[in-house]
Parts: C-alpha cells; structure tokens; sequence
C-alpha cells in the first residue's frame, strides 16, 4: 500500500501543468480526439458569432409588446375571477 501512496505522491510532486488547450494537426483529422482549444483568433470569431446569435434571439418591440399585453390580460382574467384578491402577474424566464 505504502508504493501506491509514494507513487500518487510522486505523480503530485513530479506534475508539470500541460497547456490547458491543444489543438489537432490537419493530418490528425480523422482520429477520435476531440480539440478543446481556439486559438486566439478562433476564439474571437467564436465570440462575436455569440454575440450575433445572442442580438439575433433578443426579443423585438414587437413581441415585447406582445408579452405586456399576455401579462396584463392575465391579470385581468384572474382579477375578474378571484375579484377580492388583486392579483398581479409577474414575468419570469
């Protein structure tokens, strides 16, 4: 037992921090790895199409409008069905 511990503890002391990201060759293509790196310009590319996507699925006026007028029809059914209780909807999500 006392190897397997001075073995982990010589594997603790002995590690040498790799790059956090690696990328493949082109001729690694084919294999199995998966990259989990972006370079710097990749990343950058990666973040402005976020950021497009992002601007893209903002709600327009439109359908915030829409939501407003959902909300406070809401309200308006449930207060004319529970009158005593002045009910108010709040939006989430």
């Amino acid at each position: 037992m006392q190897a397997s511990t001075d073995n982990h503890t010589e594997l603790v002391e002995n590690f040498v921090p790799q790059p956090m990201f690696q990328w493949l060759a082109p001729d690694e293509s084919k294999s199995s790895f998966v990259p989990y790196y972006l370079d710097k310009q990749q990343e950058d590319n990666l973040s402005i199409d976020i950021l497009q996507l992002y601007q893209k699925l903002l709600p327009t006026k439109e359908s915030y409008e829409r939501r407003l007028k959902f909300v406070k029809k809401m309200e308006k059914l449930l207060n004319s069905e529970w009158p005593d209780h002045d009910i108010k909807a709040h939006v989430f999500g």
